[in-house]
């Protein structure tokens, strides 16, 4: 199997023309973010290339959590473009369970964005100071000790699970690179809730995150898409890398 890298900073549009790209072909996109890739992937699906079916998505979109709550699948309890309006932030974070709550701006990822606030003094701190015109602003629900686990799911079932350590120091997990991670021991309810998160996103491939509460809830936090699997197939040893090429070909088929 012949691999093709392309690097969409690095080529023009009409270069991917001159690639030979052929029905028959598959692809795994990487990048998110860039007007580039979409129109990368436009010109090679049009040639009737294989891929996973999945738009590249910023981390946290509003959209798949809409489609989500609307599909039953069990999401952190949150407000989704927080108001500006002091009293309406009030009645919503009595909503969610009062303080403290968590602000997450839509698109960033290893905690970036992410913050929890103990009072609406703080909140409105936090709120004042976002951009509105570049991030929707989305509060949610704290969950106290929850436990945080990484689904990878391909097709319509869970490939691979990782939980990850909370640091001493803060109540974010992925707040570095270089997260501590282990195997996570499997719960078919998990499981259940990650497949069907990625199905109700209209996807093949994604990475769930599911924060699992100390009553034992299970909420889904976001679905990715591409993911970091390399950080499952290295603590796990699971050969995700290959069910994904296994899983075009026999597409391809």
């Amino acid at each position: 199997m012949e691999w093709v890298d392309v690097e969409v900073n690095k080529i023009a549009m009409d270069d991917l023309f001159e690639m030979g790209v052929r029905a028959g072909d598959m692809m795994y996109g990487v990048s998110i973010g860039d007007p580039r890739v979409k129109m990368a992937e436009f010109i090679l699906r049009e040639r009737g290339v294989c891929d996973l079916r999945g738009v590249p998505r910023l981390s946290c979109l509003w959209g798949d959590l809409l489609r989500m709550k609307m599909g039953g699948v069990p999401i952190i309890p949150m407000v989704i473009g927080v108001s500006e309006d002091a009293e309406k932030i009030r009645e919503d974070v009595e909503g969610l369970g009062g303080f403290p709550v968590v602000i997450k701006m839509t698109g960033m990822s290893h905690g970036a964005g992410v913050k929890k606030a103990d009072s609406m003094e703080e909140l409105e701190e936090v709120m004042a100071g976002i951009d509105r015109e570049k991030v929707v602003p989305v509060m949610k629900k704290f969950l106290v000790n929850a436990r945080h686990v990484r689904c990878v799911v391909l097709g319509d079932r869970v490939v691979d699970a990782i939980e990850y350590f909370m640091p001493e120091d803060d109540f974010r997990t992925n707040v570095t690179n270089q997260p501590i991670v282990r195997k996570f021991g499997g719960d078919e309810e998990v499981f259940d809730v990650a497949a069907r998160a990625v199905v109700v996103a209209g996807m093949e491939f994604g990475g769930v995150d599911i924060l699992i509460d100390e009553d034992g809830g299970k909420y889904v936090a976001e679905v990715n898409y591409p993911c970091n699997f390399a950080r499952n197939q290295m603590c796990t040893g699971a050969d995700i890398s290959g069910m994904v090429v296994d899983y075009l070909i026999s597409k391809v088929s």
